[in-house]
């Protein structure tokens, strides 16, 4: 049970049925009806993904993110085109953004530091190792939207597991295509 003690508490989303992220401690649990967890920190986004976004089973087609990205840079992809991508999630320090249904994928044509024998990198999903030109040209942004076409307001690293460098495959329609960027609005992801 989650008190709502105040107007800044509903404010913040803490109303009944709010999707809620708790962090702490399990102090009981029978494994039927009850679990008891002392909470250290919680976060309620500000919206929620579909309940059909995730799969459990990857789509057929999926395309490489580098050489969807060179097809695009040479007017392939038009915006509309609904498109399957497969890749790593990372191209920077940071390849979720905080607060909003969006990240970075990286294709195969790039290497993360990981992937590098003896690379001692501690963040090898900004693969830091190739220039700022070359991830630009292997990578692609995936969004969430919502009924307005904005980016919800929630966070996707966590769900599902999903931190840097996870490999997923995402269905979507193409926002954006050209030489400079592919922006995909996504609408599963496996």
């Amino acid at each position: 049970v989650l008190s709502v003690r105040s107007a800044a508490d509903y404010a913040k989303g803490h109303v009944p049925g709010a999707e809620v992220f708790v962090t702490g401690s399990v102090v009981a649990a029978n494994g039927k009806d009850t679990l008891v967890v002392r909470a250290t920190a919680f976060h309620v986004p500000k919206s929620s993904l579909p309940s059909t976004f995730f799969t459990a089973t990857a789509p057929e087609g999926a395309r490489d993110v580098s050489e969807a990205r060179a097809a695009s840079a040479h007017g392939t992809h038009k915006v509309g085109d609904t498109i399957v991508l497969r890749g790593k999630i990372g191209g920077s320090r940071e390849p979720f953004v905080a607060g909003r249904a969006m990240f970075t994928l990286v294709g195969g044509g790039l290497k993360a530091c990981s992937d590098r024998p003896d690379d001692a990198c501690t963040t090898p999903w900004d693969y830091c190792c190739e220039t700022k030109e070359a991830i630009a040209l292997h990578s692609a942004t995936i969004e969430v939207l919502d009924a307005q076409k904005k980016v919800l307001r929630t966070d996707l690293k966590g769900r599902r597991g999903l931190k840097e460098l996870s490999e997923v495959v995402v269905t979507g329609t193409i926002v954006a295509a050209n030489e400079k960027a592919l922006v995909v609005a996504a609408t599963s992801m496996h």
